[in-house]
């Protein structure tokens, strides 16, 4: 896939990941997508293999529903470096009926949404790794995956899940959630 850099500034708008590309910020501090309200990210394209995968790289994605939605059968997928702060749904999020393999999730911040990253009742993921993030006031949750309320419930929708070296503080308040909630 190709590769976009995004300048340093605050480009406000949903970005539509139709298609494998690289989209590489000039640091969290620099480069801010702010959804205006609406998802920073839609993603409904895969990664072209485990080496050559779609990413999302280096920026600050704030002021939207959720800061990135899968919401299609993506596979191959890196968010690295990414700082997610006062998105008011989610930092990430799997959405329904959409399956992904194969996602990574490095060395991001989930700040002040109300769960960092989501997995909904219906959504699945088989290998998902988080490493060396940090979750901090989030009122849901960091990490949240089910809904055992949902009438459309079958089956296990996570599977391999890879959890290191994350820091999970203050999350949860608003719902007894904690930082990894898995209801299944």
């Amino acid at each position: 896939g190709d590769t976009v850099v995004i300048g340093a500034g605050t480009f406000t708008g949903t970005v539509a990941l139709n298609k494998s590309v690289k989209v590489i910020g000039q640091g969290a501090a620099n480069t801010t997508v702010n959804g205006g309200g609406s998802n920073g990210f839609n993603v409904t394209a895969d990664g072209l293999s485990a080496t050559n995968r779609m990413e999302v790289r280096d920026l600050t994605v704030t002021g939207a529903a959720r800061g990135v939605n899968v919401n299609s059968n993506a596979d191959y997928l890196t968010f690295q470096g990414v700082t997610f702060n006062g998105n008011t749904a989610t930092g990430i999020s799997f959405d329904v009926a959409s399956t992904s393999v194969d996602a990574t999730i490095q060395d991001c911040q989930f700040l002040s949404t109300v769960n960092g990253v989501r997995v909904h009742s219906t959504g699945i993921v088989n290998l998902l790794t988080i490493d060396g993030c940090t979750f901090t006031g989030n009122t849901g949750g960091g990490f949240y995956s089910g809904d055992a309320s949902s009438a459309a419930l079958v089956g296990p929708n996570l599977t391999d899940l890879i959890v290191s070296d994350n820091t999970f503080t203050s999350n949860g308040a608003a719902s007894n959630q904690t930082g990894i909630y898995i209801e299944r």
